[in-house]
């Protein structure tokens, strides 16, 4: 048995094993989640940079003010996004 220094009771050898055994698994849990987190990240920043690029491609055909003509924006975009999907 040893001594706790800070409830001076006597802890077992099983009770520290099995607070180590409840330790590991949320640690366990723990990793999981995070791991989960950092793939989600990682799939909303690819989303973000797509999006980015079709709100680029948008800008870059937006007519330049000394352009008169006009662009069926929202046509364009439509078709472009069922040939992207």
């Amino acid at each position: 048995m040893e001594i706790n220094n800070f409830e001076q009771k006597p802890i077992s050898i099983e009770s520290l094993m099995n607070r180590i055994e409840l330790l590991t698994g949320k640690m366990n849990r723990l990793q999981d989640e995070l791991n989960l987190i950092v793939k989600e990240r990682s799939a909303m920043a690819i989303k973000i940079t797509d999006a980015q690029s079709r709100i680029q491609k948008i800008l870059n055909r937006l007519p330049q003010s000394s352009d008169n003509r006009q662009l069926n924006l929202l046509e364009n975009t439509i078709s472009e996004t069922s040939h992207d999907e």
